[in-house]
């Protein structure tokens, strides 16, 4: 079940010395569906003097940033990152770890303990994020209200009706207080978002496109090599090197190009080890065998840092 935003808002309202390491993304097509206005009403109920808010993540990953991790709530407009960017890698660090390493004007580097909790928004499918990454809930808040839609003049009624409430001190203390008293669904976790159960449709079209993508990349790197078993180590350096995964998406990916899985001993090892098969080759005796006599000692891929080397032999 997809968690619900007022359960994280209200736990990390609750819990100001606590720290959510996953963060909601409000995603839009359209322009002019509330966003900004969502996240003014948010950093009110923080206040003022515990929450920044910037486009993109320049201030937050950047050098002088003790500033930024010393408030509770930091909102991120527009953000937009490469895939396995610096700045994409600091923010997944700031979004997960209580402890990090952080700088002031003038002053040492020094570790600091950050309860930050994280909002952002962006016009822009954010195809940067990763199939399996548990730090971003994005939520597509598009809507027939948008600046020109069908039902603008409506919408922007309300979104006038919200900002008069927020510069309204009891009608904001009144919201305060309900969140501050609201119990979180029995399934709410702010401190792991499970993607097989909080998945939505956005979500799921990020995360196949995402993995999409991977998986055309590792198979035209193995077509290219030209190598038909490849020591396990030797693909999750390449995932992790090359194409900014990790380990845990190898089963998965090979799967899907229906290469096989298998231990075997090879290099003149007594232990057996894991490697993948394609479909139409099998290993016997150290080497790798095919259609039409082909006949290889298995190796490690080009590139890697194994000390296997490859050695073709004409087929018999």
């Amino acid at each position: 079940m997809s968690p619900d935003p007022k359960d994280w808002l209200s736990w990390c309202l609750q819990n100001e010395a606590g720290k959510p390491v996953w963060a909601p993304f409000l995603y839009s097509r359209r322009k002019g569906t509330g966003k900004s206005t969502l996240c003014q009403l948010v950093s009110h109920l923080f206040g003022q003097a515990n929450s920044k808010t910037q486009n993109s993540v320049e201030k937050l990953t950047g050098k002088f940033n003790s500033t930024m991790l010393l408030s509770k709530l930091i909102i991120s407009e527009e953000l937009k990152l490469k895939p396995d960017s610096s700045q994409g890698n600091t923010l997944k660090t700031y979004i997960t770890e209580a402890v990090t390493t952080s700088e002031a004007k003038g002053r040492e580097v020094q570790q600091v303990r950050q309860c930050c909790c994280f909002l952002f928004t962006s016009n822009h499918l954010p195809l940067w994020i990763e199939a399996d990454d548990r730090r971003y809930y994005v939520i597509d808040v598009d809507h027939d209200g948008h600046a020109s839609g069908p039902r603008a003049k409506e919408f922007q009624e309300l979104v006038g009706r919200v900002r008069n409430h927020m510069e309204d001190e009891e009608s904001l203390a009144a919201l305060y207080h309900r969140l501050m008293d609201r119990r979180q669904a029995g399934d709410f976790d702010a401190t792991s978002l499970n993607l097989a159960t909080a998945s939505n449709p956005i979500m799921m079209r990020i995360q196949n496109s995402s993995r999409q993508v991977v998986l055309e990349q590792l198979e035209e790197h193995l077509a290219e090599i030209k190598q038909f078993a490849v020591p396990q180590e030797d693909l999750i350096e390449f995932i992790k090197r090359d194409l900014g995964g990790n380990a845990n998406q190898l089963r998965h990916l090979m799967s899907e190009l229906r290469w096989r899985n298998e231990k075997v001993k090879w290099d003149g090892k007594d232990f057996a080890r894991a490697i993948w098969v394609h479909p139409d080759y099998w290993v016997d005796r150290g080497h790798v065998h095919g259609p039409e006599g082909y006949k290889a000692k298995i190796g490690a891929m080009p590139g890697s840092t194994s000390s296997i080397d490859v050695e073709f032999i004409d087929a018999d």
